[in-house]
């Protein structure tokens, strides 16, 4: 266990309460992971097809796995990829509770659980969740591909929204920098060797589209696109955009072969 006092500074309850809203639910395909302390993470899985490549998506903080029980995870898979739907400790049917910095040691946990070649990855982040694709993408910096949707690349400006220091038992200087020592999206991606898409609603109050241009600055390559969608927001992109949204998926991993 990580004794690190930063890292417990994550961990605190208010951040809990206040940045993640698990809920209960079970996933029409249910794959148990462990996370990196024994917590059951019960995650959702297509079947998995020989030769492909695996997307491993993490979904934002006010989601659960199975709100994609729609046919998402199967319109994916029909692209040609495999389709790992990452759950979150404390949310869906998953056991323990949600605390930031045990979520980022699980990504660990799930690296090795999953046992994929980083050639044969695609990790996909979306909201909160690029948080915990990008810490994937620090791990293991040769995966194929990163795919971020509005996705936060500021983790201490998000908590900041939400919360003040002194409700910790912190100060601003502690808790920034165990944002920093933990949560820094621009030197996590510093080594990143993978091809990037970055898909964002240009109209998205939430999580502005100055997270996706960021993320964009951050990747150390030139094999990086941007898509600002013209219709939607946080909330709607992918239903208001579907056809292009799926589009803009199949052409990233049709690069990734070429």
């Amino acid at each position: 266990m990580n004794s690190d006092p930063l890292f417990q500074l994550l961990n605190h309850p208010i951040i809990s309460q206040r940045y993640f809203f698990p809920r209960s639910g079970r996933p029409a395909h249910p794959v148990d992971f462990t996370g990196y302390d024994g917590t059951t993470l019960c995650c959702s899985r297509s079947p998995m097809v020989d030769g492909q490549k695996t997307l491993v998506h993490f979904h934002g903080n006010g989601e659960i796995v199975a709100d994609y029980d729609d046919g998402y995870l199967e319109n994916l898979a029909s692209l040609g990829i495999n389709v790992i739907m990452m759950e979150y400790r404390g949310y869906g049917r998953s056991s323990g509770k949600p605390e930031l910095a045990k979520m980022l040691a699980d990504v660990g946990a799930l690296i090795q659980g999953c046992g994929l070649l980083p050639q044969e990855t695609v990790v996909y982040g979306r909201s909160v969740g690029a948080i915990f694709a990008v810490e994937w993408a620090r791990r293991v910096p040769n995966i194929a591909g990163l795919i971020l949707e509005s996705g936060v690349a500021d983790p201490y400006q998000r908590l900041a929204i939400r919360l003040q220091p002194d409700e910790l038992g912190t100060d601003e200087d502690t808790l920034r920098e165990a944002c920093f020592k933990y949560l820094d999206h621009r030197s996590k991606l510093r080594g990143f060797q993978g091809d990037m898409l970055v898909l964002h609603a240009a109209q998205d109050d939430l999580v502005e589209p100055a997270h996706a241009e960021a993320h964009i600055d951050y990747c150390p390559h030139s094999r990086k696109k941007l898509v600002l969608f013209p219709r939607g927001n946080h909330n709607t992109i992918i239903g208001a955009n579907w056809a292009h949204y799926l589009l803009e998926i199949k052409m990233f991993l049709q690069n990734l072969d070429s």
